[in-house]
């Protein structure tokens, strides 16, 4: 997911521009984006001070993105994002202050959930350095099962990272889904595919959504298998 800092304009003669949006409407989607996966800091997050009277300026084109989370003077932990820009006029790089935000709790699962939401916004705004589907078969022509396992524990790592730290209000962990999809995991990595499968499965966005949906039927009468083994032994030990 990637929040877009430029509007594609088309001309009358059909030629195409790129816009830039402003601060305020890359901050908006940010800050959307958060809320719907429950990631947003509690106490606070909005645009710097420093920035804030810009923010109807056109967002400007960043050569990098500082995201860190500490605790404060006072009670709580800040999570501050700066990003690095290039100032024509000056003829230099000049680092600005972008978002701010906080919680008032202070424990170390409140920290590292503040550095998951920079990281996060990061990645929002910059990428993540993870090849994607559309462009596995360019970079890995092969579609090899061992590019396969790396993107399925790389989806399986993202979606407990999720449940760790979402808060959302109606928020449950689903252990049904993580528990079939480690499965899932388990099963394709020891069990050899066919070179179609790998192809589909690699040029898939989400590849472990596609077995979750496709093995979930099957959920249900393996717990209760799991049920009766727990009920039907005398001692645990």
């Amino acid at each position: 997911m990637r929040v877009k800092t430029e509007n594609m304009i088309q001309k009358d003669d059909g030629t195409r521009i790129y816009e830039p949006r402003t601060i305020q409407e890359v901050f908006n989607d940010i800050k959307k984006i958060l809320i719907e996966e429950g990631l947003c800091p509690d106490e606070y997050f909005s645009l710097s001070y420093q920035i804030s009277c810009h923010a109807d300026e056109p967002f400007p084109e960043i050569s990098g993105l500082l995201c860190n989370a500490q605790w404060g003077g006072s009670e709580g932990i800040y999570l501050d994002v700066a990003m690095n820009i290039f100032v024509s006029e000056e003829r230099i790089y000049k680092q600005i202050s972008f978002i701010t935000g906080k919680t008032l709790s202070e424990t170390e699962d409140a920290f590292d959930r503040m550095q998951y939401i920079g990281g996060y916004i990061y990645r929002l705004l910059m990428g993540d350095g993870h090849i994607h589907a559309r462009y596995i078969l360019l970079h890995n022509p092969k579609q090899d099962k061992a590019t396969l396992n790396e993107k399925l524990n790389y989806e399986f790592i993202s979606l407990l990272k999720k449940n760790l730290y979402s808060q959302k209000e109606d928020s449950v962990i689903d252990t049904d889904e993580l528990a079939l999809k480690a499965i899932i995991l388990k099963a394709v990595v020891v069990k050899p595919l066919a070179e179609d499968k790998i192809k589909q499965l690699l040029e898939a966005d989400n590849a472990l959504d596609i077995l979750y949906n496709l093995c979930r039927p099957v959920m249900q009468a393996t717990i209760y298998e799991v049920e009766d083994i727990i009920s039907s032994v005398e001692m645990l030990s």
